[in-house]
């Protein structure tokens, strides 16, 4: 076994655990047990060797990132239903309380679920949240919000300590900055939901494919592994598919300093393999009819989220050709522009992305990008590619609302590709390879 944890802190969690399970009032043990389920979170996933090795103006970023994360979590709670301004149903969250409620009422009563909707898909985080429920005998809307939303704060964490590393030191804040703080980051991951889960389950596969292409602590890569398939998985299987399929892209194209030829060929066959066991998962989660595609039911989806949502609507087009990735990737990445706006939350929205756009612009102007893709780096290229595989299956969603939450997901992979294109802008020269990115010479904590 090579996970390195601290097993005294986690023997405290389950001491504690055992006490408050037996001990404490419902409604009291609910709000104790997220907690401790959190901090099993973070001690078993995220490395102590890393977070030492922070330089201190990282660690203010971090703790100011961990703490409006648990303001955000309590402001989302108070202002959910106005959240009906963005999207016609309400604020989700809200939803899939009350269908957890009425599971563990459910499951008191008779022991099976009968409400419950379909696995994969919602019907997982309604589930889940139901037996949540049930086995601690209380619910609260509120404290599974917060906790959720720390959740998404580990899966956040794990991908910027896998990647900071290929960051140069004057660019790391910035990156921790534009990774953390956007509106994006904060609101929309701050409620209880599909997004918190899938964040962990992006973040727990991108720590995985960090130690995979170096081949250490096989181990925990595995645990990784486990985390994305019974999260991602279960939940949105064809960001699954998204998220494995990208990597098909630095694993053809990238430089052959960044990864063992032998591995390469091994990462390509167990990539398709993984794919293949994505695609019933996603046709089931996407309703593909017998004799249909997958871009048939993209079409389909196309057009029953864009029906009767007025200002919240655009027309999606979903990608038939490699000419139309373009128009897919403006779309997902970047809209609503800011005078397609229609309220305060798309406002937002809109501000932010114009402020992503107008970073890659001066990036492209600069060179940073022709320096940058010149390189060929392991997570240039697979930020690359997520972005495109990403953009043709989410430019489907026909509307705005829809869009803002899904972009959550690939927001960590604008990030980095930004940082790097801009840290490649403000250079004169060409950098050399240095042994930062390196996986072969790398001795980094993330990875001894």
């Amino acid at each position: 076994m090579n996970i390195r944890v601290s097993w005294s802190g986690i023997g405290f969690i389950a001491l504690t655990a055992t006490t408050v399970l037996i001990l404490a009032e419902p409604f009291v043990r609910l709000a104790l047990f997220s907690i401790l389920v959190v901090l099993l979170l973070w001690h078993v996933l995220i490395p102590r060797a890393t977070l030492r090795s922070l330089s201190d103006a990282e660690r203010q970023v971090l703790r100011a990132f961990l703490i409006l994360k648990g303001a955000a979590a309590v402001g989302a709670y108070v202002i959910g239903s106005n959240a009906e301004a963005l999207f016609s149903s309400g604020w989700d969250s809200q939803g899939y309380h009350n269908r957890a409620v009425q599971i563990s009422a459910e499951l008191e009563l008779t022991g099976i679920a009968t409400s419950q909707r379909s696995v994969p898909g919602t019907g997982a985080v309604e589930l889940s949240l139901g037996h949540f429920y049930r086995s601690l005998g209380a619910d609260s809307l509120l404290i599974v919000s917060v906790a959720a939303s720390f959740v998404s704060a580990v899966g956040l964490v794990l991908f910027w300590i896998s990647t900071r590393e290929v960051v140069r030191d004057s660019w790391r804040r910035w990156y921790a900055l534009i990774l953390f703080f956007a509106p994006t980051t904060i609101y929309w991951s701050s409620g209880f939901g599909k997004e918190p889960l899938v964040l962990l389950g992006i973040g727990s596969f991108v720590a995985s494919v960090a130690l995979w292409r170096r081949g250490r602590k096989p181990v925990r890569a595995l645990l990784y592994i486990a985390v994305f398939v019974l999260t991602v998985g279960m939940i949105r299987p064809h960001i699954g598919m998204v998220a494995v399929g990208a990597l098909l892209l630095p694993l053809l194209f990238a430089h052959g300093r960044e990864i063992a030829p032998v591995r390469r060929a091994v990462g390509l066959l167990l990539g398709a393999g993984v794919l293949l066991a994505l695609i019933p998962l996603t046709s089931s989660l996407l309703n593909v009819e017998e004799g249909a595609s997958l871009y048939d039911a993209a079409v389909d989806r196309a057009e029953a989220t864009s029906e009767g949502l007025g200002d919240a609507s655009y027309e999606a087009q979903p990608v038939n050709s490699f000419g139309s990735l373009p128009s897919a990737v403006l779309t997902t990445l970047f809209r609503p522009y800011l005078w397609e706006a229609r309220s305060v939350f798309q406002l937002l929205t809109a501000a932010e992305a114009a402020a992503a756009l107008v970073l890659g612009v001066y990036g492209l102007a600069k060179g940073g990008f022709s320096r940058l893709y010149r390189q060929r780096g392991f997570w240039t290229l697979y930020s690359s590619g997520y972005i495109l595989a990403f953009s043709s299956v989410v430019v489907t969603y026909g509307n705005f609302g829809l869009l803002a939450r899904q972009r959550m997901q690939v927001w960590p992979f604008m990030s980095l590709l930004l940082v790097l294109a801009l840290q490649e802008a403000s250079s004169n020269r060409l950098p050399k390879a240095s042994p930062r990115s390196t996986p072969h010479d790398t001795k980094s904590s993330w990875t001894r």
